[in-house]
């Protein structure tokens, strides 16, 4: 050994008799800085006696597939998936150390230790506290269309004004956004929204935290989150009814079929509006402001290739530009699993509301997973959302998944 590498050891070996000597819960987090430090600089420690490394404790998946989350506890997101004999070099633990901290090809997750082997010491294993996720309580935007309900919409789509309708969707506005668990700066870092034109959410509250307005989304496959009101525009959805936009403006909207009146304001090109009925060359139509008229079908042209378009059936379009926190987190950002609900008999009604007074829009085969919106306030109803847009079904026929605390509370 060289003087060189004779001096290297002395220190080393100094530092570490030195953090065994602390003791305490003091140990334990010097001694994960440690051993971040050595992955990052490719350091070897040396421990007891000249030659004799301090080991990485390791975990060994003692099952035939374990998830593994992003938090310690079967209530966060799923990073990855582990085979059976996969050895995992440990990072830290939870208060009791049933979860663990640990490396994976995928970056840092939590396993829970009663599934693997242990193997090495635990003494040095430092303690990781994770916040709790705070419950979202929110009021849904999903509103019915404005006006009497007394229109023909013509088919099987709802008639105006029932609480199935959704109005608006958010889009993005900016080229990146952050998705976050409370609406405020502070708030934790779900996932990265990146700009894609074509992918709208759905939106389930609003809220102005010191000054700032905040929308609440769902987005599919992440979850609920919040983001900046000023980064988002709002969309009218095709949920429930098929949108329109003005391509030969500007044109007069008339108030009755052969009208000439044209005391309507105009519309120009871009404008969206809800397709309600049609007659001859005409279109019944009615905009976000509630503004109901007719324009000739030649003006307009059906939306396409929007998320809303794709639920009501027109089209297809590409997956959401979503980058979770914990691909890139050191230590992966606590996820909560979205909420979901499997319908648990043989078919089931989902209503316009909370009740069995409320009508039945769609009928759902037992098995079906469906993804929870909100809860009434009594537990006793989900909203819930699908091919059909939005709706209720009872608690009582359904058994429920994921992370409950993370579902808005809905007063009905």
């Amino acid at each position: 050994m060289s003087y060189s590498e004779k001096a290297e050891f002395i220190l080393q070996y100094s530092v570490f008799m030195q953090i065994r000597l602390l003791g305490g819960n003091l140990v334990k987090k010097i001694a994960l800085l440690v051993v971040l430090l050595s992955f990052v600089f490719g350091t070897v420690i040396y421990a007891g006696g000249v030659g004799q490394q301090l080991e990485i404790p390791l975990l060994v998946v003692n099952t035939s597939f374990l998830n593994a989350r992003s938090g310690p506890g079967p209530q966060f997101t799923v990073i990855t998936t582990l085979v059976g004999g996969t050895e995992l070099p440990v990072l830290g633990s939870n208060s009791d150390q049933t979860w663990y901290l640990v490396t994976t090809a995928d970056g840092n997750a939590w396993v829970d230790v009663s599934f693997t082997l242990a193997r090495g010491s635990f003494a040095y294993v430092p303690e990781i506290e994770v916040p709790a996720a705070p419950v979202a309580l929110a009021t849904p935007l999903t509103i019915g269309l404005p006006g009497t309900g007394s229109a023909s919409t013509g088919g099987t789509q709802p008639a105006i004004g029932s609480t199935s309708d959704e109005r608006y969707r958010a889009v993005l506005q900016v080229s990146s956004v952050n998705l976050r668990n409370r609406p405020a700066e502070q708030g934790g870092v779900i996932a990265t929204l990146f700009r894609n034109d074509a992918l709208d959410f759905a939106i389930l509250g609003m809220a102005n935290t010191a000054g700032v307005n905040w929308v609440q989304i769902v987005v599919p496959n992440v979850g609920i989150g919040w983001i900046e009101a000023p980064k988002v525009a709002m969309r009218l959805s095709a949920i429930n009814y098929q949108v329109v936009i003005v391509t030969a403006g500007p044109v007069n909207l008339l108030s009755a079929p052969g009208s000439t009146n044209a005391s309507l304001p105009p519309l120009f090109n871009g404008e969206e509006a809800f397709l309600i009925n049609a007659s001859g060359n005409l279109y019944q139509v009615e905009l976000g402001n509630g503004l109901s008229g007719w324009l000739p079908v030649n003006t307009v042209t059906i939306r396409t290739g929007t998320t809303s378009d794709v639920l009501h059936g027109t089209t297809q379009v590409a997956a959401a530009d979503v980058t979770t926190a914990a691909q890139s987190s050191p230590i992966p950002v606590p996820v909560l699993e979205a909420g979901r609900v499997v319908i648990n008999t043989s078919y089931q009604n989902v209503r316009t509301g909370p009740g069995p007074q409320y009508a039945s829009i769609a009928v759902v085969a037992g098995g079906t997973e469906l993804p929870v919106a909100g809860v009434t306030e009594d537990a006793s109803w989900y909203l819930v959302t699908g091919d059909f847009g939005q709706g209720w079904v009872s608690q009582e026929f359904v058994v429920f998944r994921g992370a409950f605390s993370a579902v808005p509370v809905i007063a009905y």
